[in-house]
């Protein structure tokens, strides 16, 4: 004859097949309850509830930094005599032209860059030609 286990009040004998045996031990388990199922633990809650916190801090980031980002684009762009940019200027256009101050650095791309004016930070361009009549006051990064 095969032991005899008590498991949670129940009886199982150990006559069976160790596949079966295993099987009935299964059975003899308690069945946790569905709310306990799906019940994280606390450090996994308070992570997701950081990470969901830390993504909704980023995306105001990102929309605060589109309102103030000055952005220019199209066919033509000139920055005309007068106009005064007194911020970075990311700017794309088959042509670009800058006749006046940019205070921040210029991030451009385009077939032809024509620096006519003044820019007091970097100029980073990614272009076909570029003619620099007026002053960058900082570092010219250039590809193409």
């Amino acid at each position: 004859m095969g032991k005899t286990h008590k498991f949670y009040q129940k009886t199982v004998e150990t006559r069976l097949h160790p596949y079966h045996y295993r099987e009935a031990l299964a059975i003899c388990q308690p069945q946790p309850e569905e709310s306990e199922m799906i019940r994280l633990p606390a450090m996994i809650r308070q992570g997701l509830l950081v990470l969901a916190g830390l993504v909704f801090v980023v995306g105001l980031f990102l929309v605060a930094l589109t309102w103030v980002l000055d952005s220019w684009g199209g066919e033509q762009v000139t920055v005309a005599k007068n106009e005064v940019i007194s911020d970075d200027l990311y700017v794309s256009g088959v042509t670009v032209t800058i006749d006046d101050i940019v205070r921040g650095d210029v991030i451009g791309v385009g077939r032809q860059i024509a620096i006519n004016g003044t820019v007091d930070g970097d100029l980073v361009a990614a272009n076909q030609t570029i003619v620099i009549n007026g002053t960058v006051n900082d570092d010219v990064r250039t590809a193409g």
